[in-house]
């Protein structure tokens, strides 16, 4: 195959439209879909055979295919943001998502519209640029990868992700919420079948993540500010404790309410910090999940289009054996992921009751600390001389104020997943789709 010199013209396509191909583990492309092939620009029988290189573009850096061939040999999915070529030199940007699929490999693509992609282009274009450079100093090839890879993990960790797994774990699901925000503005409602209801069920609990994401980040967020606070406290308290005995006699009572509150902000602190310690684990799982379910939309969504496509191609001859096999596979792979999601939504959902209680205790805890600042502000009263404790009092009760509320406010956000949406409504759906995928190829 001749590679074309590329051009300034884009190769276009919808953003309700996705396509696929697959490959063996070589990246020799085996099947694909119509837009895939429209697309690229390619005769489906020239496409089928190749190297999935075939459609690269020279201004994609190297280093991001080390990171998808490294990811997916170590059995792993991942997702990108690629830029890719037509057979006349046309180009087309993706957000390519790739998974381990049988003896080979599986990538859906969609058009990306998310708040990073513009950001990502710029990034490729300085790390295609180092690499041209050191390629044109004669470095070896592997050398120029792994700086130009060194350099892409650089400037996404100052961007604000530590790894590139943090970062496609931020990226996919941002391109699932813009195409699915574009898909409503559309008016696109889909087809009402088992794949378009499994679809519906992913998206509700994907949103739902995303709500549990936010509000585990607030808690972080908040516990530190909680954590200080209580030092805050136990410091005021000791203060307190240590004027009260310079009032000859006259403030045993207020001493002793000092001493209760250092042990109370004690008690708010240790708590804080445990739950703090507990949280960040489930933060890690729920971006994991909202990754895993980012991809099984985009895989649901995949084999409803596929499905369509079929549908209109069939009244017009017979459909090869390829494309049969292709979307029998994908509905049921969304069938098995569909269901180990559902495995690991119920766990996470048992933990988010679990971070509840203890939110619970933590406010508990706060509650004890305004009754003695209340009896503290009244024993205040009735000492002469105590103004300069009251100052101490009057700080406790601004910053119990604050952190009440912003625990208060996290608590109202801890909602439960959607009721409607059970392990067995959702399996059920999906169990559905594979039986009205086989109802169709029977045609």
């Amino acid at each position: 195959m001749n590679t074309p010199a590329p051009t300034d013209q884009i190769s276009p396509f919808a953003i309700d439209e996705l396509f696929f191909s697959r490959t063996d583990q070589k990246g020799i492309i085996r099947s694909g879909n119509d837009v895939f092939v429209r697309v690229s620009r390619w005769d489906e029988a020239d496409l089928v055979g190749a190297p999935h290189n075939v459609i690269r573009h020279p201004d994609m850096p190297r280093a991001v295919f080390r990171l998808l061939w490294d990811t997916l040999g170590a059995g792993q999915p991942i997702a990108a943001y690629v830029k890719n070529m037509a057979r006349d030199g046309a180009y087309y940007w993706v957000m390519a998502a790739v998974v381990p699929w049988g003896d080979g490999y599986l990538s859906v693509r969609m058009k990306p519209t998310g708040p990073l992609f513009g950001a990502v282009r710029a990034v490729y274009a300085d790390i295609r640029a180092l690499e041209q450079e050191l390629e044109s100093a004669g470095t070896p090839r592997k050398e120029v990868i792994d700086r130009s890879l060194a350099a892409l993990l650089a400037a996404l960790h100052d961007a604000g992700f530590p790894t590139y797994r943090d970062f496609m774990r931020a990226a996919l699901p941002s391109e699932i919420r813009a195409r699915e925000e574009a898909l409503v503005t559309m008016g696109d409602d889909g087809e009402d079948d088992a794949l378009a209801e499994t679809s519906l069920f992913l998206g509700r609990m994907f949103d739902g993540v995303g709500r549990y994401e936010e509000m585990h980040g607030s808690l972080a967020s908040g516990l530190t500010a909680v954590e200080r606070f209580a030092e805050d406290i136990r410091l005021g308290a000791l203060n307190a404790m240590l004027a009260a005995a310079h009032l000859e006699g006259q403030a045993g009572t207020l001493s002793t309410i000092a001493d209760l509150m250092g042990n109370a902000a004690r008690d708010v602190a240790e708590d804080a910090a445990h739950l703090a310690e507990v949280s960040a684990p489930a933060l890690e799982r729920l971006h994991d999940l909202a990754f895993r379910m980012s991809l099984a939309k985009m895989q649901v969504d995949m084999a409803r289009f596929f499905e369509l496509e079929i549908a209109a191609a069939r009244g017009e001859g017979a459909i090869a054996a390829s494309r049969t096999d292709d979307l029998r596979d994908l509905v049921a792979w969304v069938a098995r992921e569909t269901g180990d999601i559902m495995r690991v939504r119920g766990e996470l959902d048992e933990r988010n009751r679990a971070v509840r209680a203890d939110v619970l205790r933590l406010i508990g805890r706060l509650e004890v600390l305004s009754a003695l600042d209340v009896a503290g502000r009244i024993e205040i009263a009735s000492i002469p001389g105590a103004g300069n404790i009251a100052a101490l009092f009057d700080s406790v009760r601004a910053q119990l104020g604050d952190a009440s509320d912003r625990l208060t406010g996290l608590l109202g956000a801890m909602v439960g997943c959607d009721p409607a949406i059970t392990t067995a409504a959702v399996v059920t759906a999906a169990e559905r789709a594979v039986v009205e995928a086989e109802a169709l190829i029977a045609v």
